[in-house]
């Protein structure tokens, strides 16, 4: 009986769009759910925490942290008691191997128990970023369709206007046809910004846990603050002392000295066995005593794009007062009847261009700000750790 309230169900609802199946119903269309959630930025990013991969990611890597901290702990103690009392019975000679062994996993616990922390704040980090970008960029699509909305009627008006006067003769065919052009193209760009929107929407769905097809309504606004001052010496000393990278290096090089010095007592320099650990621990020293200039010049590049991206939203903000004072004139020349409606349509939708501009330009800082700003911490990068 249920089945059959279902396929009934299935038919009667198919007339709107929507499928049933498995007792699920699934939106055919391309419009988004009638029921609309209110999000904020902050409520985005804390429910990215909860749902997005990317946050349980960050909380089962941190869990599996923890879980090799008190393995190698316990095992390191387990070996130390076993050396303490095979040593005092007498029967081992407390070799450098055995020590060695305790050692590494000494070395291994601790850098577990530093490291764990460091990766978690990595990955919140570059998730807390992805956030801010999918959000404000998915209220930009909205915007860039309103701007693309307005542009298509001001050029659907000239190209009826046009097509008029063809009619009457009063313009040559070629000018009827770049309207008619004009008006196409402007629809082309219309409907491609609607899917952008429905894409970058769709995307946030996606990645906060929503059904894919969830009208969100976003209730922040993208608002430019200060340009900040940054003292790029005092970020590249903040960086080399706590980048991941470089904590990793010095980590698998200090495994590596553990090894070469369990090999030294064992085989000779000739021996094979030898040979392949000093290959692996002068690779471990060369990336140990590179990964200070990797990160130095990593934070360099970060700081020069944030510059650069400062410079773009101070020209974006000159273009929108260009756009605006053109407004301005406009507004004043249509209201002296010296120019059409039409006219003065087409500076109205560079004026929303130029702002819409604008914001993408301040979005754009920052997010290179946060980088930079991660980039001078523990950055975005995690180690495994074991």
């Amino acid at each position: 009986m249920k089945k059959q309230i279902a396929i009934i169900l299935a038919v009667l609802l198919g007339l709107s769009g929507i499928t049933v199946i498995a007792d699920n119903l699934i939106n055919g269309t391309m419009e988004f759910n009638t029921e609309k959630i209110e999000l904020s930025l902050e409520e985005a990013i804390s429910l990215a925490n909860t749902e997005s991969l990317a946050g349980k990611t960050a909380e089962w890597n941190l869990e599996s942290a923890e879980a090799a901290y008190k393995s190698n702990s316990n095992s390191a103690d387990a070996l130390d008691g076993a050396i303490a009392y095979y040593g005092a019975l007498g029967k081992i000679d407390s070799s450098l191997g055995t020590n060695a062994d305790s050692k590494m996993l000494d070395i291994m616990a601790e850098y577990a128990k530093d490291q764990k922390d460091k990766n978690y704040t990595s990955e919140i980090q570059a998730m807390k970023m992805e956030v801010t970008s999918l959000y404000f960029k998915t209220i930009q699509a909205g915007e860039m369709k309103e701007i693309n909305a307005e542009n298509l009627a001001v050029k659907k008006k000239l190209y009826e206007d046009t097509q008029k006067k063809f009619e009457l003769g009063m313009v040559a065919k070629q000018e009827m046809l770049t309207a008619e052009y004009n008006y196409l193209n402007a629809q082309t760009s219309y409907e491609s910004s609607v899917n952008a929107e429905k894409t970058a929407k769709m995307g946030l769905n996606m990645y906060l846990g929503y059904d894919v097809m969830q009208d969100l309504v976003l209730t922040d606004t993208l608002i430019q603050s200060d340009f900040v001052e940054v003292d790029l010496a005092v970020g590249i000393e903040s960086a080399l002392q706590n980048r991941n990278e470089i904590g990793g290096a010095k980590f698998a090089l200090d495994i590596q000295q553990i090894n070469m010095d369990k090999i030294r007592v064992r085989y000779p320099s000739s021996a094979p066995e030898y040979m392949k650990q000093k290959v692996a621990y002068e690779t471990a020293k060369y990336n140990f005593d590179n990964s200070a200039k990797s990160v130095e010049m990593d934070v360099r590049n970060k700081y020069m794009d944030l510059i650069q991206k400062q410079h773009a939203v101070e020209a974006g903000q000159k273009s929108v007062e260009a756009a605006e004072e053109a407004l301005r004139l406009s507004e004043l020349t249509y209201d002296a009847g010296m120019i059409i409606m039409t006219d003065l349509q087409n500076v109205q939708a560079m004026a929303l261009q130029a702002k819409l501009g604008l914001s993408s330009a301040i979005l754009d800082y920052n997010l290179a700000l946060d980088t930079y700003k991660a980039a001078t911490n523990v950055g975005t990068t995690t180690i495994p750790i074991q």
